[in-house]
């Protein structure tokens, strides 16, 4: 195969999007074709594409394919934060405590095979920063069966060590169950602040997460 760099097949790719050689809402080829097309791996493809995509140029569904956006639009960038780096960075002394860590059926639209089950506190000076709970495939991702979880989050180890080929992020408010309110130390049902997140390599799940942080939280992200 030609040695192209993933930029210079962003750039050809780029090229026949603004030749309107595939139109607005169109379906690109399968990425196995395109790879072979331009003498490329296809995982050197793929990160091309994803950069197309995180421009606003291209929609990738997971099952369904890529696709010229009809509008395209500059995208923000919600980057996945290490909790740790958080909280140092607010020059505050991070603590990390796992309360559970087991193997179980996930929901049934993640794996269908038992997943690594976790949940975690995270903390700033001693006081409660965000409850992490997690599924993580060892199918996709064996090594985390031997990662030192007990010293490093699933979160950093995560960041550090696990690329991923597509992603979804969601943002929610909620009054915190008895059980969360305690191990946060809030009042019963005081208002939490909830983010979801999944990664995905291609079909296959790598993790799904759920962090609640009290309502003090803050999320900001890059135009």
């Amino acid at each position: 195969m030609t040695r192209h760099s993933w930029n210079s097949i962003k750039d050809l790719v780029m090229q026949k999007l603004n030749a309107r050689h595939w139109l607005p809402g169109e379906k690109l080829p399968n990425e196995e074709m395109m790879a072979r097309d331009y003498g490329v791996a296809r995982t050197t493809l793929n990160r091309a594409l994803r950069e197309i995509a995180k421009e606003g140029y291209l929609i990738r569904r997971r099952k369904a394919g890529t696709f010229v956006a009809t509008h395209p639009v500059r995208r923000a960038v919600v980057n996945i934060p290490i909790i740790r780096h958080e909280v140092e960075a607010s020059d505050k002394a991070y603590r990390y405590r796992l309360l559970e860590q087991k193997m179980r059926l996930p929901p049934a639209k993640l794996e269908t095979r038992p997943c690594l089950y976790l949940r975690a506190m995270h903390y700033a000076d001693d006081a409660a920063y965000g409850l992490e709970e997690r599924w993580i495939n060892p199918h996709t991702t064996p090594d985390i069966l031997t990662a030192p979880l007990d010293r490093m989050s699933a979160n950093e180890w995560l960041v550090l060590n696990t690329p991923f080929s597509s992603g979804l992020v969601g943002f929610s408010a909620a009054n915190a169950t008895d059980e969360q309110a305690d191990l946060l130390g809030l009042r019963p049902d005081a208002a939490v602040f909830i983010v979801n997140r999944e990664t995905w390599q291609d079909e296959a799940f790598i993790t799904s997460a759920q962090i609640i942080y009290t309502n003090t939280y803050r999320v900001e992200s890059q135009l």
